[in-house]
């Protein structure tokens, strides 16, 4: 199967932004990073959405918040969070219940190595309602060989969705792994696909249906 080749309509490229965090933000236990945490409704069920004032540092599915902050710990050890609503958290919700030609441009600020903001940057040109492989990320960065080092990558992914993660499958065919369950990855792709037959189950499932 081939990759998938950024269409005109591949608004994750367009419309997202992914900006690394240095390591001396995120792990600085004398500067603590601020972060902003607030639960966003979308189609997919409760995200929770953690943003600085301008960017946003994790999306991840609703959890109660001793999960929630042993999440953001795992990535951010000395953040500071506050549940408390902010205006950039309305902008996110856009992203969930509006076109997004009309939405301005989303800033993702997240730790990474060199390699992962490569990879997480593929990610953001597979069109919606296209799927590709780990081997065909490897590839499109340059890497063809680093297929298993690609998807260590992408387990690592930070922002539920907004970095679809969600469209990259096993070179079998089969769906593959994911974060956050594989009911939630069946639950977006159910929704992106462009035609009317859903996934009932991934055991047998063909990524030709996109």
């Amino acid at each position: 199967m081939k990759y998938s080749k950024p269409k005109a309509g591949s608004l994750h490229a367009e419309k997202i932004v992914i900006k690394p965090m240095a390591k001396d933000v995120w792990n600085n236990p004398t500067t603590k990073l601020h972060l902003f945490c607030h639960t966003i409704c979308t189609p997919y069920g409760k995200m929770m959405a953690a943003v600085t004032g301008k960017a946003v540092c994790f999306m991840g599915l609703e959890m109660d918040n001793s999960s929630f902050m042993k999440e953001i710990h795992t990535i951010y050890p000395y953040a500071e969070v506050r549940f408390q609503k902010i205006k950039l958290h309305q902008k996110v919700q856009q992203f969930f219940t509006k076109n997004w030609e009309g939405i301005p441009r989303l800033t993702i600020y997240i730790p990474c190595t060199s390699f992962q903001w490569k990879v997480w940057n593929a990610l953001l040109q597979i069109p919606t309602g296209c799927v590709c492989t780990y081997r065909n990320i490897a590839e499109k960065i340059g890497n063809k060989g680093a297929a298993r080092a690609t998807g260590n990558a992408i387990s690592k992914n930070p922002i539920l969705y907004l970095i679809p993660c969600h469209r990259v499958i096993l070179s079998s065919g089969k769906i593959g792994g994911f974060h956050w369950g594989i009911g939630t990855k069946l639950k977006f792709l159910n929704a992106e696909a462009q035609h009317d037959r859903h996934i009932k189950g991934f055991a047998h499932w063909e990524p030709t249906f996109f």
